[in-house]
């Protein structure tokens, strides 16, 4: 009996300590995996989509603060088209850095108490600090195309480069498209569109914010934009399979 209760003991440690080496070889393998697998390029495009995301939001938030301070100064968005330039002045106001009168003689705005002034301040200042993370999320962004895809970049610019990796989804499926794919990048709706009415199909995307194209004259965009995506198709591929 103790013979049997020995073997069942010493048959449990070895299986346990096997379970135990499988766990960590399997644990070594997925760090192995994810270290491979996570790159600058999966960085740049996280980085691009949180700036874009974070940039709805701001944007959302400017909109619901432009409203706020219509009750208090509504002359003060008339006087300040710029959206940053009106939350900052929004904030000075409400902080008492600046007086109603230093942006408009006469007010039609109702008055509002301290705790109210310094609740918008405090707004307005959580908008200004997104901002900047988001301007930083996208110098990052760009400075690191200008290292990963330089010819790219020096053709159509880090703006419209980030925009095609996004919408490829990687820089590998971006390098495999051909040039025609390349140019229609960005209009899927204006396509899908035209499949549906046959009416004037898209003759760009994305490649429009360049400035070869937005420039040209309307009867020669499209021209410029396959001539301008055919280029680009060969700047993507040198900075790819060039590295």
């Amino acid at each position: 009996m103790k013979y049997k209760t020995n073997n069942l003991i010493e048959k449990y440690l070895i299986k346990n300590e096997t379970n135990v080496n499988l766990r960590e070889k399997y644990l070594i393998k997925t760090a192995e995996t994810l270290r491979g697998f996570v790159n600058k390029e999966l960085l740049i495009i996280q980085a691009l989509v949180s700036a874009r995301d974070l940039e709805n939001h701001i944007n959302e938030q400017v909109m619901h603060l432009i409203e706020w301070m219509s009750f208090f100064v509504p002359e003060l968005k008339y006087q300040t088209p710029d959206n940053f330039k009106f939350v900052d002045l929004s904030g000075k106001l409400c902080s008492e850095a600046m007086k109603i009168e230093d942006i408009t003689k006469q007010t039609v705005g109702g008055n509002i108490d301290i705790k109210d002034k310094q609740t918008i301040l405090t707004f307005s200042e959580l908008i200004l600090k997104g901002k900047l993370v988001q301007d930083n999320l996208m110098t990052y962004s760009y400075v690191e195309l200008r290292k990963m895809m330089p010819a790219s970049v020096a053709l159509v610019g880090e703006e419209v480069v980030g925009e095609l990796l996004l919408k490829a989804g990687s820089f590998k499926k971006l390098a495999k498209l051909p040039a025609s794919t390349i140019q229609l990048l960005g209009s899927e709706k204006a396509f899908f569109r035209f499949l549906k009415t046959k009416q004037r199909s898209p003759k760009y995307g994305v490649i429009y914010n360049t400035a070869q194209v937005s420039n040209a004259q309307d009867k020669d965009k499209g021209k410029v934009a396959r001539t301008l995506a055919n280029k680009l198709a060969i700047a993507i591929r040198k900075d790819y399979f060039g590295k």
